[in-house]
């Protein structure tokens, strides 16, 4: 359960908290950073309820939503937190009235690909040598969600 403050209310501080705890103490944004991004009101944060497993981070770019990072821990993975996250996402998008959702993902991560499918992503292009791990670069799939289909005239 995430951290609470006197008003029941998770805190920023609390949220740092989870963030470093999902990313094995490997954050990538020191607490400073954390806050600045998450008060930037073109960002949306979701985090799992009532554990720390997971969260997701996107931003708004006019129109669309463009997710930045998206991370579950790997051994609470394939039990419908990833989904649950992204069908947060999908539905403020819907409220927000914005058009589409973008993502990239590894070619090589099938079970990610599988999700994002399910969900009804597609598949609109590749992006060559987008990823750099340990030193080896590896291609993106690009990937969209429809939020709001726009009538042509």
């Amino acid at each position: 359960m995430l951290g609470k403050n006197v008003n029941n209310e998770v805190t920023i501080a609390d949220l740092y908290k989870t963030y470093v705890f999902i990313n094995l103490n490997k954050n990538k944004m020191d607490e400073k950073s954390f806050r600045q991004c998450f008060l930037k009101s073109t960002n949306l944060f979701f985090f799992s309820k009532c554990n720390k497993v997971g969260y997701l981070l996107a931003r708004i770019i006019d129109i669309d939503i463009e997710i930045i990072e998206f991370k579950v821990q790997r051994n609470s993975r394939r039990k419908g937190v990833g989904a649950h996250l992204l069908k947060q996402l999908i539905r403020k998008g819907r409220i927000l009235k914005k058009e589409k959702i973008f993502l990239e993902v590894s070619v090589e991560n099938f079970p990610a690909i599988n999700l994002y499918k399910k969900l009804g992503f597609k598949k609109i292009g590749k992006r060559k040598n987008y990823y750099n791990i340990k030193g080896e670069t590896k291609d993106a799939f690009l990937m969209q969600f429809i939020l709001l289909k726009r009538l042509s005239n």
